[in-house]
């Protein structure tokens, strides 16, 4: 293109000094040659026009011409590049449509590469970082010595590793007042051994998981219509409807968006919740049997009080003790149908503020603090 720019350079008019061949995409091959004031007064007076030569357009520091030699380029060479992508979108097009008619064995091939790579990193990572293999038991226990978490010990030389022990003996529940230690360590590395990848402890044993439900702080959207209390609230009723005794529920800071007694209030009946399922002896059906026990004897009393004949009281009231001991004896009887089903509270992990929640439970041999 040098020399097609010197062939050209011959032609144009003295006030110009150089010029040069472009090219551009969708226009083709411009002459181009930069402005002087001798010249741009020239090309003013002509309105751009020079002989032999088509004016297209004018920038800061060029203007551009199309000549017979660019035409001729034009011819020759074409629009190369335009030319060279659209080759390329057709072999791309091309290959798309063989990769469709075989996209479920891709799917699958990809689905195994990447199961071995996700494989292959729990590996590199559980050895590099000298973590042990959880051991997973029937039993509803969740007992790690020496806790660490995977990231933070990574950021800080001074970490200093915990122990969790939850479930039988030990209490389900565990209250933290401590800073920074609401559940993360322990809710990482449950879903570490959910998935398979070995743990950073020394020693772990605990039970597949049903759930994992964390009550943790958020900051609602702009268009939610619920407040952050709210919001607390809802989390705070699914963690008790759906928790059971083989689930993780993570507590942080639960309360903190309302008043200081009202959070603590609210907290310790739903710590109270939990810890009536692990006194012993305690079954579902506890509270119901209770209930008609009172029934019998708000009923026998009240046919104790009634006024009338003798004889009536005396047959009425042996017929009530009868009905009673009849019903006692049923309830006995349904009760020794089958063995009472333990109830046990899920593994509760609280981080709170909120000191006096221990001195307030109803049930405080049932919580860890």
């Amino acid at each position: 293109m040098r020399r097609v720019a010197e062939v050209e350079l011959i032609h144009l008019p003295e006030e110009v000094e150089s010029c040069c061949i472009i090219y551009l995409p969708h226009v083709g091959y411009l002459l181009a040659f930069p402005p002087s004031p001798s010249l741009d007064q020239t090309l003013n007076a002509q309105d751009y026009h020079l002989p032999g030569l088509e004016f297209m357009f004018k920038t800061a520091d060029m203007v551009l011409y199309k000549s017979q030699t660019c035409l001729e380029l034009d011819r020759e060479l074409g629009d190369i590049q335009v030319e060279i992508a659209n080759h390329e979108t057709r072999i791309m097009m091309r290959l798309v449509e063989v990769l469709l008619q075989q996209a479920q064995q891709f799917l699958a091939l990809l689905h195994h590469i990447l199961m071995l790579d996700c494989l292959l990193a729990f590996s590199v990572v559980s050895r590099e970082c000298g973590w042990v293999r959880p051991e997973l038991t029937e039993e509803p226990v969740l007992e790690i010595e020496e806790a660490r978490h995977p990231l933070y010990e990574l950021c800080t030389p001074t970490f200093v590793a915990n122990p969790v022990r939850s479930g039988r003996p030990h209490q389900c529940i565990t209250l933290v007042t401590g800073p920074n230690a609401s559940g993360k360590t322990v809710g990482v590395l449950a879903i570490l051994a959910q998935v398979g990848c070995w743990v950073p402890a020394s020693r772990a044993r605990l039970r597949p998981l049903e759930a994992i439900i964390a009550v943790t702080q958020t900051t609602p959207p702009v268009t939610s219509a619920l407040s952050t209390f709210m919001l607390d609230l809802t989390r705070m009723c699914t963690a008790l409807a759906r928790a059971t005794q083989f689930s993780l529920v993570i507590i942080d800071e639960f309360g903190a968006a309302t008043y200081e007694n009202d959070g603590a209030a609210l907290l310790t009946a739903c710590l109270d919740h939990w810890c009536k399922q692990a006194l012993p002896g305690h079954t579902p059906n506890n509270n119901r049997l209770s209930r008609e026990r009172e029934a019998g004897k708000g009923t026998r009393n009240s046919g104790s009080r009634r006024k009338g004949d003798e004889d009536s009281s005396r047959r009425s009231s042996r017929s009530e003790r009868g009905e009673g001991s009849s019903r006692s004896r049923g309830s006995d009887e349904g009760r020794d149908e089958g063995p009472a089903v333990q109830e046990a509270p899920p593994h509760v992990f609280v981080s709170t503020h909120l000191l006096q929640v221990y001195d307030h439970l109803l049930y405080p041999e049932a919580v860890r603090c």
